[in-house]
């Protein structure tokens, strides 16, 4: 059940002494991404036109190379890559525009904070979409979701706080930190 160890600082840390204990070469184990929030993760990754139509993070399209476009991770994907990209760029990965698909709404409510229950899924924090969402209006963005429920997720979060974070545990050799330091602006 509880594969988010393996994602860990703490397997990290534990890996990193097992390696050590049976490998005479030094091997330095460690994950580029831990000091990055998803968000973080989507702002870099916007910029990397060349993948756009070839990345995928949805659990339910994966075994066809897809989006379902019908899941929270889907919705969750397109929330926070939403502040960075036009609808248009949206609707070219995606194949849809899921702001405005009246199915997505209690996968979106769940993700806004606005129902109590969130999805049983990997996707980041609710601070992470609220502020994705509002960066999204900010920017002139309007959806049946989005308007729907403008008051809800309008000015709840800052993105420029969570863009501007950087998580210290973690085993990120220097050169790597300054390279995405770099990449974050």
């Amino acid at each position: 059940m509880n594969h988010q160890y393996s994602k860990s600082f703490e397997f990290e840390q534990d890996f990193r002494e097992y390696v050590a204990h049976i490998v005479d070469t030094p091997i330095s184990y460690f994950s580029l991404l831990r000091p990055l929030a998803e968000l973080q993760i989507a702002y870099v990754f916007s910029k990397q036109k060349k993948y756009h139509k070839i990345f995928r993070s949805c659990n339910a399209g994966s075994k066809k190379g897809i989006w379902c476009c019908n899941c929270p991770k889907c919705l969750f994907v397109y929330i926070i890559l939403s502040p960075f990209l036009s609808v248009e760029e949206l609707r070219d990965i995606f194949g849809e525009d899921l702001f405005d698909k009246e199915s997505m709404e209690t996968y979106f409510r769940q993700l806004a904070d606005i129902d109590e229950v969130k999805p049983f899924e990997c996707v980041g924090t609710r601070s992470e979409v609220l502020a994705s969402l509002g960066a999204f209006i900010k920017k002139g963005g309007h959806s049946y979701l989005t308007d729907k429920y403008s008051d809800q997720i309008s000015d709840k979060e800052d993105i420029d706080t969570i863009l501007n974070g950087w998580n210290d545990e973690n085993n990120l050799p220097d050169d790597f930190a300054e390279e995405l330091r770099s990449a974050l602006g």
